[in-house]
């Protein structure tokens, strides 16, 4: 078993955790069915994505002001999920571990050791895996110069890595490190990455 793997549960302790998500996103659910009014329960159906929905809800019970009872902090967490969705989409979404392995053509294993090894980039996910953003491959494998960048940004924690590495920069001409690199500009790149690091820690 490899540390990009979640533990196998017994079919019958799945079920019982699967009832139990089901009712606890009911009772949400049927919290922003009572509260959305007939407009913003159709704007929530327009969301492109049962995410996106899912997003749009929970934005609404804050603005009414009505999800203290469920959770105080409940717009900082939204926020946070907002800004992790961005990342994940400006990355072109996340590979897990046996996409990669097929992509580099080694094993989950050998995944799991590159990263631990900080020479693949990979954000936590909630099922005790890892995802690994798309922006860092190209056709034959990982990008030319990504581990400089990976060498310029260590000591990051991976979210905030990802957000370094994805964000446009003046000293770039508005590109982000990864676009930097794609253009062929690894000192540019890097230098950025550098910079970047230095003042988040």
């Amino acid at each position: 078993m490899t540390a990009d793997v979640a533990p196998l549960q017994s079919d019958a302790e799945q079920g019982r955790l699967e009832r139990l998500f089901r009712s606890r996103m009911q009772t949400l659910i049927d919290r922003i069915v009572v509260t959305a009014s007939p407009g913003e329960l159709e704007a929530v159906l327009e969301a492109a994505t049962p995410f996106g929905a899912a997003l749009h809800g929970l934005n609404l019970l804050i603005e009414h002001g009505d999800i203290g009872a469920f959770e105080p902090l409940a717009a900082a967490r939204l926020r946070g999920l907002q800004a992790k969705a961005r990342l994940i989409e400006d990355a072109g979404g996340l590979l897990d571990a046996g996409e990669v392995a097929q992509l580099l053509g080694i094993g989950r294993d050998a995944v799991g050791k590159r990263r631990q090894a900080d020479r693949l980039l990979a954000v936590p996910r909630g099922d005790r895996a890892f995802g690994y953003p798309r922006c860092q491959f190209g056709e034959h494998g990982l990008l030319p110069g990504f581990d400089h960048l990976l060498a310029a940004s260590r000591g990051v924690p991976p979210w905030t890595r990802l957000a370094l590495l994805s964000s446009p920069q003046d000293e770039l001409g508005g590109r982000t490190p990864i676009e930097a690199l794609l253009a062929g500009d690894w000192s540019d790149a890097e230098a950025a990455a550098s910079t970047l690091t230095a003042a988040h820690l």
